[in-house]
């Protein structure tokens, strides 16, 4: 008899451990910020008489949630053993003494287990480690079919169904036990350059009290970074707060030691912006103290400017950022959208991929005038001094025959990156100069990049496999993080293959299209899920674009695509919602002729929407 454990599927995608089919939901993802369960409502799982096997070995895999249940303050010469204490009331006396668990919380992806009389075989693969400071390393390396084997005493006279053995050397904490019993939450630190807020994806189990969670959260803070953004992002001005931080109503207290800064109210400031983006979606003003003595409250909306992943239009409508080439000319799609006037200019024609940037009213276009023609990437920027925008075209020292579409590198002027015949380059769009960015080894040949909002991060993608990396844009080129420090992470992907595109659809997951599907993933492996039609409806991707859901609100997150169509028609597609219907251009000002074909001919040229992308604002 064949049960499903700990998988849950998607009516679109395939479950179980990794194959070769089409991608596979792992679990639903914890929730993002969202409210946790009321302490007292959310108990963790044990053996009871009325367990069916297959319950006793679905709860046995939840137990590493033991760790950080009440305290995910203890420390890990406390968590670990607490955990593996919880864990042993699933087994027999005889079991207890044979299982010698690992000393780390082993999170996995769990399959279809084969049961036999008193047996279950689990087909699974570890997804990470989960650490006392909420962080899931990803272990993508790890083998894809591994098993683990359970024997199911035989049922007594009285108490709960248990366990004759468990598998040795893991404490295991299934996706499905990870999402249970844990919501998301990132905390933040500013970026090299102190400009944007970088998010570091955490897990906080839900079992804990408003003020152990506020306690937690601001501990995490001040204790820096994890490994993988260490090299990226800078330091709090102190370690640890003196004491507790305390929850007074809607407001936190943190006491700080003296810091050696002699500049101390920036600093502070700073500090409160990070405290009150990790704390979200809880809107906490915050009281910092030093020593003891009040500095002042920092309350209002003013820090949600830190977080570039917040809509930055008006109304936070990303609407207003979705551009398409109507025709070959990059225009916005939403009616009233008054676009940047570099794309007045006559180079904005035959356009396939594009990046524009509405604030500093610059735009990198790749264009292809035929068929035939090589494509190539023209660059446009209005200078400081406000006089006339030019394009330019970009200087590769040769002739480029693929390009993917230009990503810009937020806060460092005007710069994209861009692959170009499987290599990297950062394109400086004043000059046209395009520099080779160096990759680490383990990249291979890219196909696609896309960077983070807060430009402290990069999405990268071969043909086969995703990446992403730690990046500093105050280097030209823009230097990528490598070494043994854990700067880029391998994503993964499930069964996606031959991947074309990849866009930040949340602040810490990103949108991975292949030809002929969708994932979304997050950054440390923690959640995977088809989106739309994962065969695409026998369309084939060929580029895409995200712009991020609110971290504030969930709110205005969007994902445009590319594809071609049976017929190998290209078009621009919003590829969630239930059909693939083309997107459409936005409506011609009253009294305007629809524009004439480029033979000459007198019959005018029918609008077609392709190349799709969401401009930068920042």
């Amino acid at each position: 008899m064949a049960v499903a454990l700990g998988c849950v599927a998607l009516a679109v995608a395939g479950c179980g451990v990794p194959g070769s089919g089409e991608p596979e939901s792992l679990a639903d993802a914890p929730g993002v910020g969202g409210p946790a369960a009321p302490v007292g409502d959310l108990k963790l799982p044990a053996p009871s008489r009325q367990s069916s096997p297959a319950e006793l070995v679905n709860n046995f895999l939840r137990v590493g949630a033991a760790a950080d249940f009440t305290n995910p303050g203890l420390r890990k010469e406390q968590r670990i053993p607490a955990a593996v204490e919880y864990a042993k009331q699933f087994l027999t006396p005889a079991g207890k003494e044979a299982w010698e668990p690992g000393d780390v919380i082993t999170v996995i992806q769990v399959g279809e287990p084969i049961q036999t009389v008193d047996k279950f075989t689990v087909p699974y693969r570890r997804v990470g480690e989960l650490d006392g400071d909420g962080t899931l390393t990803p272990l993508v390396g790890a083998p894809q079919n591994e098993e683990l084997e359970f024997k199911v005493a035989p049922e007594g006279d009285s108490g709960p169904r248990l366990l004759a053995s468990a598998p040795g050397k893991l404490l295991p904490l299934s996706l499905e036990g990870l999402q249970e019993y844990f919501e998301v939450r990132p905390v933040y630190f500013w970026d090299l350059r102190g400009r944007f807020l970088v998010p570091d994806r955490r897990y906080l189990s839900k079992g804990i009290t408003a003020e152990k969670r506020v306690n937690t959260i601001v501990a995490r803070v001040l204790a820096g970074p994890s490994e993988f953004l260490e090299k990226a992002v800078v330091d709090p001005p102190v370690e640890a707060s003196i004491g507790n931080a305390t929850l007074n109503g809607n407001n936190v207290v943190v006491n700080l030691p003296v810091s050696e800064q002699t500049d101390r109210e920036d600093p502070l400031t700073m500090l409160a912006s990070q405290l009150r983006w990790s704390l979200h979606p809880q809107r906490y003003s915050v009281d910092l103290k030093v020593g003891g003595r009040k500095v002042r409250t920092y309350s209002g909306t003013g820090y949600e400017s830190a977080n570039p992943s917040q809509p930055q239009t008006r109304g936070g409508r990303n609407e207003e950022r979705l551009y398409a080439a109507v025709n070959g000319t990059v225009k916005p799609l939403e009616p009233g959208v008054t676009p940047p006037s570099i794309l007045s200019r006559p180079e904005n024609a035959n356009v396939v991929a594009a990046a524009v940037n509405v604030r500093q009213n610059s735009a990198a276009l790749v264009r292809r005038t035929s068929a035939t023609a090589p494509p190539q990437l023209w660059v446009g920027r209005t200078p400081a001094d406000q006089s006339a925008a030019q394009f330019r075209l970009a200087q590769f020292g040769g002739s480029i025959s693929t390009f993917s579409r230009p990503s810009y590198l937020p806060g460092a002027g005007d710069r994209v990156l861009i692959v170009a015949d499987n290599r990297l380059y950062d394109v400086d769009l004043g000059s046209g100069l395009a520099s080779p960015v160096e990759l680490p080894a383990v990249i291979g040949a890219p196909v696609a990049v896309s960077v983070a909002p807060d430009g402290a991060r990069v999405a990268i993608v071969t043909a086969t496999r995703a990446y992403v990396a730690t990046l500093d844009p105050s280097k030209v080129p823009a230097l990528i993080n490598s070494g043994t420090g854990g700067s880029v992470r391998e994503i993964f992907l499930g069964g996606l293959t031959n991947l074309k595109g990849v866009g930040w659809y949340y602040e810490h997951q990103l949108a991975v299209g292949g030809e002929n599907g969708l994932v979304i993933a997050a950054i440390d492996g923690g959640a995977l899920e088809a989106v739309g039609p994962v065969n695409l409806q026998g369309f084939r991707l060929t580029q895409l674009s995200a712009v991020p859901w609110s971290p504030a609100t969930g709110d205005g997150g969007n994902l445009v695509i590319e594809a071609a169509g049976t017929n190998n028609a290209i078009q621009a597609y919003q590829p969630y919602r239930l059909n693939l219907d083309p997107l459409q251009p936005p409506p011609s000002p009253a009294g305007a002729s629809p524009a004439p074909s480029a033979s000459g001919a007198s019959a005018p040229l029918a609008p077609k929407v392709t190349a799709p992308f969401y401009a930068d604002v920042i």
